[in-house]
């Protein structure tokens, strides 16, 4: 689990903002989804047991993060993130109409498990799609913000999302999940 600096950290830092307006590149798909604008080296924590805690991974936030997660877990955990973010998240259609500037939608995808250097796993990823966004985006680390699939389509809908994991030698298919609507709290309080 992370401390508690890093949580504020986080909390303090999110809010939906376009493309061209991220500073730190070198996040994850998670905290690119999140709105989360923090440098990576900012969201690390080495724990008595001198485990490395980070906030790219889901659950990290709420203690329920996993290597090896199903699809049910991973919704809880990033559902339990989202509280502990103090960010409302209501899961929608994925063809989904924003209709205030703060909030925005995030998509959940899955692999079927695999593995990766002997170890039993799945990887999760996300898009994103902002108020007024024409169209979804995601990012990898340390990779740029992109609009498009793995088959170099532009994403307009995430369950047409085609992207597959970066294991070697196999092809590893990311699942479409659910879309969730996402408000920071705060401003779902102003917003009523």
């Amino acid at each position: 689990m992370l401390n508690s600096e890093i949580i504020d950290l986080m909390k303090k830092s999110i809010k939906p903002k376009k493309t061209d307006e991220w500073v730190n590149l070198d996040i994850n798909c998670f905290l690119y989804a999140m709105n989360c604008d923090v440098p990576t080296e900012k969201v690390l924590y080495i724990d008595k047991d001198l485990k490395c805690h980070c906030a790219w991974d889901v659950g990290e936030v709420s203690n329920n993060s996993k290597k090896d997660i199903n699809k049910e877990e991973l919704v809880f955990a990033f559902l339990e993130d989202c509280k502990l973010l103090e960010i409302s998240a209501k899961k929608v259609d994925e063809d989904y109409e924003l209709t205030m500037e703060d909030e925005w939608l995030v998509a959940l995808f899955l692999t079927d498990s695999f593995y990766y250097f002997n170890s039993k796993r799945t990887d999760f990823h996300f898009l994103k799609k902002n108020f007024n966004d024409k169209t979804w985006s995601h990012k990898f680390p340390y990779g740029d913000i992109k609009f498009v699939d793995d088959n170099n389509k532009q994403i307009i809908l995430p369950s047409d999302f085609v992207c597959y994991a970066d294991v070697p030698n196999a092809l590893v298919n990311y699942e479409y999940i659910a879309t969730y609507r996402l408000i920071r709290k705060k401003d779902l309080v102003k917003e009523n």
